[in-house]
C-alpha cells in the first residue's frame, strides 16, 4: 500500500507518520530523515529527498511552503521527474510504505499522478494554534498563519477528494489516543492493507507527549482572529461536511491578499532561518561522527 499523509505544518502530522511507521509502513533508513529537532524531540518523519523535491516543485514556480500561492501544480521538470521516481522506486521495494510532508498538501497532484492508488490520510488541527504555533517557530503574523492555513487546507481537499482518504482529527488524538489509533489501524486494514500490525499500548503511549502540545484550541479567541470564512472552514472539516462542499471551495479573497502581498517576504525570512537550520543539524551531524570514531577507537584493539 501507498500512504501519502497531509495536513497543514503543525497539524500533528508527524505523530500520525510515527503511528503508520509503528505498523509497518516504511518511511525510509535514519540517514534519509530529517533529524529531530526541539520543536519535534520525537521526529518529524519526513524524508529528505522528499522535501528538497517538494521544496524545488514549489520554487520552480516562484512558491514556497509559506507562499503557496503562486504554484499552480505544473508538470515537474525532467530532472525532478527522474527524481521522484527514484524515491519511488526505492519505496516499492520495501512493502508498504509512507510518505509525510505538509508540502503534500499543495504539491499531491505531481506524486499521484506516479503512484498507483495512494491511500490518503489527512491530519486536522484547529487553525488558531496552528497559526500561533507557526507565529512562534516561525515568525508568521498570526493573521498570515491563518491564511496559509486556509489556503493549504483548502487546496489539500480539492487534491485528494478523488482518492480514498481519512481524515483524524488533532484533538481526537490527544483525547484519546488509543481509541485514533485502532480506528486508523482499522481502515487501513479495510482499504487492503493485510501486512500490518497494530501498535501495542505502551508503543503508542510513548509516542504521545501531550507537554509538546504547546497551543490548545480557544473558541473565544478563535471567534475573534478567524475570518468568517476560515471559520466556516473549520466547521466544515469538523463536522464532516467538507466533502459536500468541494465544489464550491476557494481559498477566501482576503486571505489571498495577505498571502499575495506579504508571501515574498515570509520567503525570504524563511530562507534565513532554513540555513540556520542547515547549520544545526551539519554540527548535530559531525557531533555524532566524532562520537562514533572515538567509540570505535575505544573498542578496536590496538595492533601494537
Amino acid at each position: 500500500m501507498h500512504l501519502l499523509i497531509l495536513g497543514m505544518h503543525r497539524s500533528g502530522t508527524s505523530l500520525v507518520a510515527g503511528l503508520t511507521n509503528l505498523m509497518g509502513f516504511y518511511v525510509g533508513g535514519p540517514d534519509s530523515l530529517m533529524l529531530v529537532a526541539d520543536d519535534n524531540p520525537k521526529g518529524f518523519w519526513e524524508r529528505l529527498d522528499v522535501v528538497d523535491i517538494n521544496d524545488a516543485l514549489l520554487a520552480g514556480e516562484g512558491a514556497s511552503w509559506v507562499n503557496p500561492l503562486p504554484y499552480s501544480a505544473g508538470t515537474p521538470s525532467p530532472d525532478l521527474d527522474r527524481r521522484m521516481h527514484r524515491v519511488l522506486e526505492e519505496l516499492d521495494s520495501h512493502g508498504p510504505w509512507l510518505i509525510k510532508d505538509p508540502r503534500l498538501c499543495v504539491t499531491l497532484a505531481a506524486w499521484t499522478d506516479k503512484i498507483h492508488m495512494p491511500r490518503i490520510v489527512f491530519v486536522h488541527r484547529a487553525a488558531l494554534p496552528i497559526a500561533r504555533s507557526l507565529q512562534h517557530r516561525n515568525g508568521l503574523p498570526l493573521r498570515y498563519g491563518l491564511a496559509l492555513w486556509e489556503q493549504c487546507t483548502v487546496r489539500a481537499f480539492k487534491a485528494m477528494v478523488s482518492y480514498p482518504h481519512y481524515l483524524i482529527r488533532h484533538g481526537d488524538l490527544l483525547a484519546d489516543p488509543p481509541g485514533s489509533t485502532t480506528a486508523l489501524f482499522q481502515w487501513l486494514k479495510d482499504q487492503g492493507c493485510d501486512n500490518i500490525e497494530a501498535p501495542t499500548g505502551s508503543q503508542v503511549e510513548d509516542l504521545f507527549d501531550p507537554g509538546l502540545v504547546h497551543q490548545r484550541p480557544d473558541p473565544a479567541e478563535a471567534a475573534r482572529f478567524l475570518s468568517p470564512e476560515q471559520r466556516l472552514l473549520d466547521k466544515a472539516i469538523r463536522d464532516g461536511s467538507i466533502l459536500q462542499r468541494i465544489g464550491e471551495l476557494e481559498t477566501s479573497d482576503e486571505s489571498v491578499s495577505l498571502l499575495r502581498e506579504f508571501g515574498e517576504l515570509a520567503t525570504r525570512s524563511e530562507e534565513a532561518m532554513h540555513l540556520r537550520r542547515m547549520l544545526s543539524e551539519l554540527q548535530q551531524r559531525r557531533a555524532r561522527f566524532r562520537f562514533w570514531n572515538r567509540w570505535k577507537s575505544l573498542i578496536t584493539p590496538s595492533r601494537e
